[in-house]
C-alpha cells in the first residue's frame, strides 16, 4: 500500500501494521492516544516508510516514517464483518507478546477502515512507540473511530 498526499511531505509505503488494546487498567489501557482525556479499546498503527528505504535508514530524517493511528471502538452493529472476520482469523495466531504473524490472504486496508473520514486527522511530529523509540515519525491519528461488532473485538469469530 502506498500512501501519498494529505499534507504529508514524501510518498510512503506501508511495512507493518500493530495493535494496542486493553481496557481500563493502567497496565493495558487500551489505546495510545487519547482525544480529550478519552482512550479508546484499541488502536491501529500502519507503519509507512518513505518510498525506498528501510526501516534503519528511515531512522536518520524526522520525516522519512509516517505512522497512521486508527481509534478502535465497539457497537452492537455489523461494521466491516468480513474484512474484519479475515484479519482476526490471523491474530488468533499470536498466542505470545511479541509475536507475529504474516498475513498472505489479500487485505484491504479500505476495507477495514470503512466510513472512516480520512480528511479529519491531528498531526504532530513524535516518536517510534517501540524501542529505540527515535523521534523521527510524521504522526497522523484519525479523528473518527472504527466501529467494530464487540465479538470481532474479542476475537470470538462465531
Amino acid at each position: 500500500m502506498e500512501v501519498r498526499g494529505g499534507g504529508l511531505p514524501h510518498g510512503y509505503t506501508a511495512v507493518m501494521m500493530h495493535f494496542h488494546w486493553g481496557g481500563d487498567s493502567l497496565c493495558h489501557p487500551g489505546s495510545e492516544h487519547t482525544v480529550d482525556s478519552v482512550r479508546y479499546p484499541m488502536e491501529i498503527h500502519l507503519v509507512t516508510l518513505k518510498e525506498g528505504l528501510t526501516m534503519e535508514q528511515a531512522k536518520t530524517d524526522p520525516e522519512r516514517i509516517a505512522v497512521f493511528g486508527f481509534f478502535i471502538d465497539v457497537t452492537g452493529d455489523q461494521w466491516h464483518m468480513e474484512s474484519w472476520r479475515t484479519l482476526t482469523s490471523y491474530l488468533l495466531n499470536i498466542t505470545e507478546k511479541g509475536s507475529s504473524v504474516d498475513i498472505v490472504q489479500p487485505l484491504s486496508i479500505s476495507d477495514l477502515l470503512g466510513s472512516v473520514d480520512l480528511t479529519k486527522f491531528y498531526r504532530y511530529q513524535g516518536s517510534l512507540t517501540t524501542p529505540t523509540c527515535d523521534e523521527v515519525v510524521v504522526w497522523t491519528v484519525f479523528e473518527e473511530p472504527i466501529k467494530l461488532r464487540r465479538d470481532l473485538v474479542s476475537g470470538n469469530l462465531t
